[in-house]
């Protein structure tokens, strides 16, 4: 596995790794930091290769997130990323397929993706945060 992390918060960078080691990612992960806020806390999209996530550093009052916040949102978004690489989800013009079901419409809270995503950050933050 190769990770790339730009504009990286210093206290990120060894939480990111043991997240990674733990998910047993494999492939090429891209991670941006945006200082302002991207419309959501964080974006994961990707393929069996290569995961893309662009996380928030701001929240959409241009609030700094503090320290544990930001952590579940990493969290959430390397489950993502592990779900893109293992090939589990993919996206292609707004439709998604994960775990070989097409999703054509979806809800982003409940959504089995998401929902999973949910789930397992929490269990993230409470092993390495």
């Amino acid at each position: 596995m190769s990770i790339y992390i730009e504009n990286c918060p210093h206290i990120m960078e060894g939480y990111i790794a043991r997240v990674c080691d733990h998910l047993g990612l494999h492939g090429i992960v891209e991670i941006e930091f945006h200082e302002g806020f991207i419309g959501a806390e964080g974006f994961t999209h990707g393929d069996d290769e290569i995961a893309y996530i662009d996380i928030s550093l701001l929240d959409y009052n241009n609030h700094r997130y503090d320290e544990v916040k930001l952590k579940r949102i990493v969290a959430h978004e390397l489950v993502h990323a592990h779900q893109y690489l293992s090939g589990r989800l993919s996206q292609e013009n707004f439709k998604y397929t994960f775990d070989g079901e097409l999703y054509e419409e979806y809800d982003c809270a409940t959504s089995p993706w998401e929902v999973e995503a949910y789930e397992l950050e929490k269990q993230l933050i409470d092993m390495f945060a």
